[in-house]
């Protein structure tokens, strides 16, 4: 007998038209008329400007997603793991970043087999992983386009100096395989900086400190560079900064609690997409109700999930997801909504998630809907890819 893969055990009550309350949870459901909304939110944000949107495949590890952004204007995509660039190149994406450095030689020779099907670049932050990338793009016979990863704040993968940076441009030269496409300025940090004046300030620090490794470059005569980074928090500040030509927000186009909570402008104000799709399966006290959505359906490392008030029924104000166990989600009514009844056995509520990256890669697929009705199911391919 053959035996099933993931994606042949489809949720009970999962069709094509039909309500998408009927859908068995947990289930990840995407709003499609929000996640179309939030896309052209980015592509009308980044174009004036004449910035690159290349979207951060990490959020959704979908390679419909993918191509949906790339129909919306997105020159391409990052990934983070090798791993997650060849399932989404397999199901025909076909610009990738690797936005993160690489120190296997048996992965470089990896990316040099990827980079001859796709166009592929790749970051770098020490000589070692350069002299890797060189030879194995030379054995492979193919192309390896090079970012140096400067540190502009985040202080955690990149080079912090001049010197550095331009050793590294150096040793990118002496390799026929391998060619300097520019700089990766990352800082994380800023994205999730609560105030919008605070987090602009933090992005603006952050973009002087990119214009200074730009400006060391433009000294050697090296123009047109490509200068990668920014984020879903950063975005409406980075497009303006002058010095980023490329754009990797990601949580955008689904969004989360995290970034929800953060202080928005109209300018930018992209609207929660992504709900896990729970259901009340037990009812043991007054002030306490059990979900199926628990720590094998999302993550905690943002905090908890919040309740969609906006999709979720009347019975539910008051009430706050309190604790997550491995299946089991405890929701706790509020002492000051005492009079408020609970949810009854059985009822369905939408949670949004704390962080929408890793509670993503639990699972195998989207619900997607619109209207109330299932509209599509899109697989999560670069789920659990973890090297």
């Amino acid at each position: 007998m053959t035996e099933p893969n993931r994606f042949d055990v489809p949720l009970p009550g999962l069709h094509i038209g039909h309500p998408v309350d009927d859908v068995a949870t947990p289930a990840l459901l995407i709003d499609l008329d929000r996640f179309e909304h939030n896309l052209a939110l980015a592509a009308s944000l980044t174009a004036p400007h004449g910035v690159s949107l290349r979207p951060h495949a990490k959020a959704h590890k979908c390679a419909t997603i993918a191509r949906r952004q790339i129909a919306a204007g997105a020159v391409g995509v990052c990934c983070q793991k090798l791993s997650e660039a060849f399932a989404l190149a397999g199901a025909g994406v076909s610009d990738i970043h690797l936005s993160n450095e690489l120190a296997d030689a048996r992965k470089a020779t990896l990316a040099a087999q990827l980079a001859a099907q796709v166009k592929l670049s790749v970051c770098v932050d020490h000589p070692e992983s350069v002299r890797q990338l060189g030879v194995a793009a030379a054995d492979a016979g193919s192309r390896i386009e090079l970012l140096v990863e400067v540190d502009i704040g985040q202080n955690r993968c990149g080079v912090s100096t001049v010197e550095a940076m331009l050793a590294l441009v150096d040793e990118i030269a002496t390799h026929p395989s391998l060619s300097f496409r520019g700089l990766q300025a990352y800082h994380g940090g800023v994205q999730h900086v609560h105030g919008w004046q605070q987090r602009r300030e933090s992005a603006q620090q952050s973009a002087a400190r990119a214009t200074q490794f730009v400006a060391a470059l433009e000294q050697r005569g090296l123009r047109g560079l490509t200068v990668t980074g920014g984020g879903t928090g950063s975005i409406e500040f980075d497009v303006a900064s002058g010095v980023f030509t490329e754009i990797q927000a990601g949580s955008y186009a689904l969004m989360d609690r995290q970034y929800g909570e953060l202080e928005w402008r109209d300018s930018f104000r992209p609207a929660h997409a992504l709900h896990l799709g729970a259901t009340i399966m037990s009812t043991p006290a007054a002030d306490r109700v059990i979900c199926d959505v628990g720590l094998k359906s999302l993550t905690v490392d943002a905090g908890l999930p919040s309740l969609a008030r906006d999709h979720n029924a009347p019975a539910l104000t008051g009430w706050d997801y309190a604790l997550a166990n491995d299946e089991h989600g405890i929701l706790r009514r509020a002492p000051h909504h005492s009079s408020h009844e609970a949810p009854a056995w059985g009822s369905r509520l939408r949670l949004i998630p704390g962080h929408v990256d890793p509670t993503v890669n639990l699972h195998d697929a989207y619900v997607c809907h619109r209207g109330g009705r299932v509209e599509a199911v899109w697989p999560i391919e670069a789920r659990g890819m973890a090297w």
